[in-house]
C-alpha cells in the first residue's frame, strides 16, 4: 500500500497504458495537501497486476513511520506515450497541483471497495495528513 502526490499527467498516463485487468481507479475524493493547502484530488488506484510496477526505493528518512519510495510503471506499448496526456493550452505542468493518490498492489479485487471504503469513504481525510493516520490504523489492524 503506497500513498503519495504526483502531477495529474503522470495518473493519466498510467490509466492511459494499463487495462482494467492490470488496474482500477477510484476517484472523485478530495483532500487537502499540508495544513493550509487547497483541496486536490484523492484518487485511489488498485494494481491489479503486481508485474506492471516496480517499486524503488528512495534514500530519504521515513515520515511518520512510511518509507519513500518512487513507483515505476512497467508500460509495454511506449509508442502511444507521446498522445497519451495533452495538457490544456496555456496550463503549465509545472504549475499543475499535485494530485494526492492510494494505491494497493495486489490487493484481492473483492477486498478493494471495502478497502476503499474503510480508508476514505467512512472518515473522509481532511488532509493527507489524517489519511497517513489511517493507513497507520488499518496496517496496525492487519
Amino acid at each position: 500500500m503506497y500513498i503519495g502526490h504526483a502531477p495529474r499527467p503522470e495518473h493519466l498516463v498510467a490509466l492511459r497504458m494499463l487495462s482494467p485487468r492490470q488496474m482500477r481507479l477510484i476517484t472523485g475524493a478530495r483532500t487537502r495537501l499540508g495544513p493550509r493547502g487547497g483541496e486536490v484530488a484523492l484518487e485511489y488506484f488498485a494494481v491489479r497486476d503486481p508485474s506492471v510496477v516496480r517499486v524503488v526505493p528512495v534514500d530519504k528518512a521515513p515520515v511518520n513511520g512510511f518509507r519513500h519510495v518512487s513507483l515505476v510503471f512497467q508500460i509495454d506499448r511506449p509508442s502511444l506515450l507521446d498522445d497519451a496526456v495533452s495538457l490544456h493550452p496555456g496550463i503549465v505542468p509545472a504549475v499543475s497541483p499535485p494530485q494526492a493518490f492510494l494505491l494497493t498492489v495486489g490487493l484481492p479485487i473483492a477486498r478493494e471497495d471495502e478497502f476503499y471504503r474503510r480508508a476514505i469513504v467512512d472518515r473522509p481525510p481532511g488532509s493527507f495528513t489524517d489519511l497517513y493516520g489511517r493507513i497507520a490504523e488499518m496496517v496496525g489492524q492487519g
